[in-house]
């Protein structure tokens, strides 16, 4: 790429907004390719950031934020279930417990 130094491209740069709607357009894109290659390349950047947005939300008091988090988990799980990806689909389950 031709952006060099010009453009940030790090999740942790983000501000928690901009991290967690970038999320979403890593897991609304997961419905969208039917390629298992792309699939599990849109699983790794959705999981990573999502764990910025966990991170930086960690103490955040902010119920609706919480709220949205786990319901990213969910969303992500029922994505890996339809893809035949059980085992880590209850992962993410699991996860969207102790953020909801």
């Amino acid at each position: 790429m031709g952006f060099g130094r010009s453009f940030s491209s790090t999740i942790g740069d983000l501000q928690l907004q901009k991290a967690l709607a970038l999320t979403d357009l890593y897991l609304e894109n997961l419905s969208k390719t039917t390629d298992p290659d792309i699939f599990m390349v849109l699983c790794y950047n959705a999981e990573d950031s999502l764990s910025q947005v966990k991170k930086a939300a960690k103490h955040n008091g902010d119920k609706a934020m919480h709220e949205r988090i786990a319901a990213n988990y969910i969303y992500f799980g029922d994505m890996l279930d339809a893809n035949g990806h059980r085992r880590e689909a209850q992962t993410f389950y699991d996860k969207s417990v102790k953020w909801g």
